[in-house]
């Protein structure tokens, strides 16, 4: 938080770190089925994608969004990102395009976990107060409050 970078480990020893340009803090990372690495957070841009050939990332500006907290990959491996902006889910589409998808009663989204056939986001409602929202079918769900829950901020999903 606060160093806008990030550091590799190769096994061994820690590298000296990369700055993320554009960036105030990071707060979620994933790798897709690419194996690229996507960094999530706030600053100037969103996102940030992993380039190897260059060894650097570079910034993605995504509508609406003011940050990234988390991302998920789905069944269909598309990568989604979940985050503080206009009550929105992102879902990577071809290249570097990204959909978005609303969720009802919401303000922000900090956490986001797949299944086999769902996806489920937590955050705060419009009164900041914990809620879910699940997609099933490509349709989210208008949203659960969770009793006595202030935001949700870490979640799993299992198909249990």
């Amino acid at each position: 938080e606060g160093k806008r970078q990030l550091w590799k480990y190769n096994g061994k020893q820690w590298d000296s770190g990369i700055k993320l340009n554009g960036c105030k803090d990071v707060f979620a990372l994933c790798e897709d089925t690419q194996g690229t690495i996507w960094a999530g957070g706030e600053g100037d841009n969103a996102i940030w994608k992993y380039f190897y050939q260059k060894n650097r990332f570079y910034g993605i500006i995504l509508l609406d969004s003011t940050e990234v907290s988390a991302f998920a990959i789905d069944r269909h491996n598309f990568l989604c990102a979940a985050g503080a902006g206009r009550n929105k889910i992102w879902v990577k589409q071809e290249k570097d395009n990204w959909a978005t998808a609303n969720l009802e009663d919401c303000i922000a989204v900090y956490a986001i976990s797949a299944g086999k056939n769902v996806i489920a986001a937590g955050g705060w409602n419009l009164k900041r107060r914990g809620r879910m929202w699940i997609r099933k079918n490509n349709v989210w769900s208008k949203g659960s409050d969770l009793k006595d829950c202030y935001v949700v901020r870490a979640l799993a999903y299992t198909n249990e």
